[in-house]
C-alpha cells in the first residue's frame, strides 16, 4: 500500500490524521494519504508566499528547462503514474497511459508557451502627433500565489494544468489533491520537488507544495490573503462557493464542468457520429466535464442515427480499468452510484424511456452498462445536471433552430459539438450556441491541453489550456515611456 505525506517547503512532512484511499474496481485500499494540520498549511502558505521574489526573477529560459525536465521525469514514472490512475480513479488502462502522455505534453507544451510570453508594443502614435515623442510596452507580471484545487476524475494531467502554467507564470503553487485520487499529484510534486534540488533548479525549490488536506482547512487557505489567485476545477455547487468565501480581490478561474451537447445534422456522417458519441458518453463511464450528455438528433435522420447509435453502444466493453480493451470501468464511489441509479428511476417515472443498458453489473456494483434513454424532459436530472456516469439522452429535434435552442436551454455552458457537412449550418450553429468552446464535426469530449479551455454560465470563469492560464496566473502591465 502507497502513503502519501504532504510536499512543503522542499521536504516530505509526515501529518497524524490518516484517510485510505480505496480502489472503485475492487474497492480493497489501495493508499493512505496524510491529511495536513493547521500548522502544516500555515508553513506551506509561508514558504510559498516567500518565494514569489526569487521566482519573479527566473529567466523564461530557466522556466521552460525546469518544465522540460519534469516531462521528463513523468515520462520516466509512465508505469508508476498509469497504475496509480487505474487503482485509485479506477481509470482503464489505456485511457490512464493517455492521460500520462498528456500530462507530459501538458509541461511540454508550457515549456514552448513561456519562450514567448511577453507582452505587445502599443502602436500610440496611431491617434495624434504627440505620441510620437513616447514608446509604449506591454509586460505579464505574476500575480502570486496560486490555490489549485483538483479533481477526481483527471488526477495526474489537471493537476499538470495548474502546475505547468503557474512554473511558466513565474508563480508558486499550493496544490490540493483530490481526496478519492491524490496519489497523482503527491508523485508528481515528490518528483518536481526532487528536480528542484539540482543546483540548476535551486531557484524552484518552493515553486510547488503539495497539501492534502479537509474541506475546512481549503477555505481557510482560500480566504488567506497571501493567496493570489484560486484555480479550482470540479462541482458547480462548491466551485461558486469558493469564490464567494475569497477575498473580493481574489482572481478566480473555475472550470466548473457541464451537461456537454451534441447536434447531429441531416447531413451528417451517421456511421462516424454514432462512434463518436458512444465514445465520448461511456469512456471513463462518462466521468468527464464533457462527456456527452446530450444529443438533438434531426427528424430525418433519427431512427437511423438511433440504430446505430445502440449498435456502437453495444461494443463498450466495460468492466476491470486493468484489462485492455475497456473503455468503461466503475464510477469512482458507492454515493455516485446510487445518485446516478436516482436520476435514472426518476425520468422513466417521469415518462423517459431506456433504450439499452442501466443496470448495475455482477462483476463490480459500480460498473453500469452503458444507458442510452430517450423521451425526457428538459426539467428531468439526467438532462438538466451533471450526470457524470455512462448515460446518454437522445432527442428528436424539428430542425437545426430547434436543435441549438435545446443546446442551450442548459445552466451550464461548457462545450458543445455539431455533426454535419454544411458549412452554413456549422457557422450559425458556433455563432448561436451559448458555450465556452465549439466542436465542428466531433463530440464536445474533445479537449487538447494546447487550447483554451473553459465555459460560460454555471460552466465557470476563466480559461485553462496553457497559454490561457498563464495569463490568468499574471497581471498586465502597461510601461510608456519618452523617446
Amino acid at each position: 500500500m502507497r502513503v502519501y505525506e504532504n510536499w512543503i517547503a522542499g521536504a516530505v512532512r509526515p501529518a497524524n490524521q490518516k484517510v485510505f484511499v480505496a480502489s472503485p474496481w475492487s474497492g480493497r485500499t489501495v493508499a493512505e494519504v496524510e491529511f495536513a494540520e493547521p500548522a502544516d498549511l500555515e508553513l506551506a502558505l509561508t514558504t510559498a508566499f516567500d518565494a514569489r521574489a526569487l521566482l519573479r526573477k527566473t529567466t523564461r529560459s530557466q522556466r521552460a528547462e525546469f518544465l522540460n525536465a519534469i516531462a521528463d521525469a513523468l515520462e520516466e514514472r509512465r508505469e508508476l503514474f498509469v497504475k496509480i490512475l487505474i487503482e485509485e480513479a479506477g481509470k482503464p488502462i489505456d485511457l490512464a497511459d493517455v492521460e500520462v502522455t498528456r500530462a507530459v505534453s501538458t509541461f511540454r507544451i508550457a515549456a514552448a508557451e513561456v519562450r514567448g510570453f511577453v507582452g505587445r508594443k502599443i502602436a500610440l502614435d496611431s491617434w495624434g502627433n504627440s505620441a510620437r515623442l513616447h514608446d509604449g510596452f506591454t509586460v505579464w507580471e505574476p500575480r502570486g500565489v496560486v490555490l489549485g484545487i483538483t479533481p477526481f476524475n483527471f488526477p495526474l494531467n489537471l493537476v499538470a494544468h495548474k502546475v505547468a502554467p503557474a512554473i511558466a507564470a513565474g508563480c508558486p503553487i499550493i496544490v490540493k489533491p483530490a481526496p478519492k485520487a491524490p496519489g497523482g499529484a503527491h508523485v508528481l510534486c515528490a518528483e518536481i520537488g526532487a528536480l528542484a534540488s539540482r543546483n540548476e533548479f535551486k531557484a524552484f525549490v518552493h515553486a510547488v507544495q503539495c497539501v492534502s488536506q479537509t474541506n475546512e482547512l481549503t477555505s481557510v487557505a482560500n480566504a488567506d490573503p497571501r493567496v493570489a489567485v484560486l484555480s479550482f476545477t470540479g462541482n458547480d455547487v462548491v466551485g461558486w462557493a469558493l469564490k464567494t468565501q475569497a477575498p473580493a480581490r481574489r482572481h478566480a478561474t473555475l472550470e466548473l464542468g457541464g451537461n456537454a451537447a451534441v447536434v447531429i445534422d441531416l447531413s451528417a456522417d451517421l456511421d462516424f457520429a454514432a462512434e463518436r458519441v458512444a465514445w465520448g458518453a461511456f469512456s471513463f463511464a462518462g466521468q468527464s466535464c464533457i462527456s456527452v450528455q446530450r444529443v438533438y438528433v434531426l427528424d430525418g435522420v433519427y431512427d437511423r442515427f438511433t440504430e446505430k447509435l445502440l449498435a456502437a453502444t453495444r461494443q463498450i466493453a466495460v468492466g476491470d480499468p486493468a484489462k485492455r480493451g475497456v473503455l468503461a470501468g466503475p464510477v469512482i464511489d458507492d454515493a455516485s452510484a446510487t445518485r446516478l441509479t436516482e436520476k435514472i428511476n426518476a425520468a422513466v417515472t417521469g415518462g423517459a424511456k431506456i433504450l439499452i443498458g442501466g443496470e448495475a453489473q455482477a462483476i463490480c456494483k459500480r460498473c453500469f452498462e452503458p444507458i442510452v434513454i430517450t423521451n425526457t424532459k428538459p426539467s428531468d436530472a439526467v438532462v438538466r445536471d451533471e450526470i457524470f456516469g455512462p448515460l446518454v439522452c437522445v432527442e428528436r429535434v424539428k430542425s437545426l433552430d430547434a436543435g441549438i435552442a435545446a443546446v442551450n436551454n442548459s445552466r451550464f455552458g461548457l462545450q458543445a459539438g455539431i455533426f454535419t457537412d454544411s458549412c452554413q449550418n456549422a457557422k450559425r450553429f458556433a455563432d448561436e450556441v451559448e458555450v465556452g468552446g465549439v466542436i465542428v464535426g466531433d463530440i464536445p469530449t474533445l479537449r487538447f491541453d494546447a487550447m483554451p479551455y473553459g465555459g460560460l454560465k454555471d460552466s465557470g470563469v476563466g480559461r485553462e489550456g496553457l497559454r490561457s492560464a498563464m495569463e490568468d496566473y499574471s497581471d498586465l502591465k502597461v510601461i510608456v515611456q519618452s523617446v
